[in-house]
């Protein structure tokens, strides 16, 4: 043997040494071929991953604009219904401030009922007199 490391070789057990010649025969480029089929293989798994990798950041880059989106509408939500809060808080205030009114008015009219009542009857006491 020429060199002396030898690896294992793939076919029929046979020892390589590092350049690719057999104990018995030299077939140099059987190692060489090997090792090229398995920089293809590589090669093809490289840009599988780098295909799959392309994908993955399109695909988080939609999925961010989305939550985007969906955070932009949430947060309109968010403003409407404390718009509606808003409204209803101003229309119970409103209904509360009408009540108030309500019984002043209903105050008022008892008074000037009563008002009327005394005055028909100090009239008649009057004409009775």
């Amino acid at each position: 043997m020429s060199c002396g490391q030898q690896i294992r070789g793939q076919d029929r057990g046979y020892w390589f040494d590092r350049i690719g010649c057999r104990s018995r025969h030299c077939d140099r480029f059987r190692w060489r071929d090997a090792l090229a089929e398995r920089v293809a293989a590589l090669t093809r798994e490289r840009d599988t991953l780098t295909g799959k990798a392309a994908q993955r950041a399109a695909d988080l880059a939609e999925a961010q604009r989305r939550i985007g989106r969906e955070q932009q509408a949430a947060e309109a939500a968010r403003v409407e219904v404390a718009t509606a809060r808003l409204k209803i808080e101003a229309q119970a205030e409103c209904g509360s401030e009408q009540t108030v009114e309500i019984e002043h008015l209903r105050v008022t009219v008892c008074n000037r009922k009563r008002c009327a009542r005394d005055q028909r009857a100090f009239s008649a006491q009057i004409n009775c007199d």
